[in-house]
């Protein structure tokens, strides 16, 4: 059986396309080997509520 390079082309295509789907869902672990990495940064909230709602949410939803 011939293959030609559009089809080799396809094949490995194909294969990364699978391989980046499956990373991305979680099913293949790349990089860092720990699981308990907590993000950080600044979050910037713009609008009409006052500072003490959002301070008062996140003290008791997302924190404790």
């Amino acid at each position: 059986m011939k293959f030609n390079f559009q089809t080799i082309l396809y094949v490995i295509f194909g294969f990364f396309i699978v391989f980046g789907v499956a990373v991305f869902a979680g099913y293949i672990d790349i990089g860092s080997s720990s699981k308990t990495v907590q993000p950080t940064g600044n979050v910037v909230i713009w609008g009409v509520l006052k500072n003490d709602f959002f301070k008062k949410y996140l003290i008791e939803n997302a924190i404790g």
